[in-house]
């Protein structure tokens, strides 16, 4: 699948696993994840411009599902989704 994509570069998500690699003569990288990150202690995310920097910001995780919880939201809870 990566031979067949034209672009140099590949951005993807959705493993929650922050990186930056080469693979087949492409930069594939996965911005990482806000909220279920897989070993980060905070959020992950890349910043895209004339170069990639994959970044970590540390936030309040317990505070912040609180604040979610209170709120009044509706979300549909998984066993990827407990807090």
């Amino acid at each position: 699948m990566i031979d067949s994509v034209k672009q140099d570069i590949i951005v993807y998500g959705h493993t929650h696993i922050h990186f930056d690699r080469t693979v087949l003569n492409k930069r594939i990288i996965n911005a990482g994840s806000v909220g279920l990150q897989s070993a980060a202690s905070g959020a992950c995310w890349a910043l895209l411009g004339p170069d990639i920097e994959l970044r970590e910001t540390e936030y309040n995780y317990q505070l912040a599902a609180e604040q979610i919880r209170q709120s009044g939201i509706q979300w549909q809870v998984t066993s990827q989704t407990m807090f």
